[in-house]
């Protein structure tokens, strides 16, 4: 296992169990590669996306290292050292073939107070995850780790690579939990339950009542 890899098994897999589904999930969300954020500092940055890498400072586009990295404690970034910083984070973002390493799959399903998922990431055609429960939240934006799975519309996934190195996804998705997001009801219910109501009971009722006015 080369060195990135280890690093994403070891700083975000862990979380998980095994790679056997042992239990059944009707929602699925595929994520695939959108761009690679390379933070060089605080605001200068390479944006990697396929067939194309934009360096930014702030949120502008700019044209040369120099003017990106007046900031930097070590002084302006040369030409050269621009050069070995960009192979570095390429080879990390993309393989030989130029085709991203890294793709994403969530498979799940809702419980009282959460989601029961199967997290897979595939890293240089390798499928490493497993089996793990996430707390439900009313934005339905869920950190895990070094990772963040935004399941608003359009569906969205963050992880970092390192410290400066952070992967962006973007998701298709479908099952009944994206079907039923746009029922009032059905988000009323999320929101009185994410407050502390147990789902039956009287006052969970009177909660989502409340809501629906």
């Amino acid at each position: 296992m080369n060195y990135f890899k280890y690093v994403l098994v070891t700083s975000i897999l862990f979380l998980f169990s095994n790679l056997a589904h042992s239990q059944e999930y009707d929602n699925s969300c595929d994520f695939t590669f959108e761009k690679a954020v390379y933070s060089i500092t605080k605001y200068c940055r390479l944006n990697f996306y396929e067939g194309e890498t934009l360096l930014t400072y702030g949120d502008a586009p700019i044209g040369e290292t120099l003017a990106c990295t007046y900031d930097r404690d070590i002084g302006p970034m040369g030409y050269e050292e621009a050069d070995e910083v960009f192979a570095e984070v390429y080879s990390k973002v993309f393989q030989d073939n130029n085709m991203p390493r890294i793709s994403a799959k969530l498979d799940f399903r809702e419980a009282d107070d959460g989601l029961n998922t199967f997290m897979s990431l595939t890293i240089d055609g390798v499928e490493e995850g497993g089996e793990i429960f996430i707390e439900e939240t009313v934005d339905k934006v869920f950190p895990i780790g070094g990772m963040t799975i935004n399941l608003n519309t359009p569906p969205m996934m963050m992880f970092a690579a390192d410290d400066a190195l952070v992967f962006h996804m973007n998701g298709e998705c479908s099952g009944p939990y994206f079907e039923a997001s746009e029922n009032p009801v059905n988000k009323h219910i999320k929101t009185c339950t994410s407050l502390g109501f147990t789902k039956g009971t009287e006052k969970h009722g009177d909660c989502v009542m409340k809501l629906l006015g």
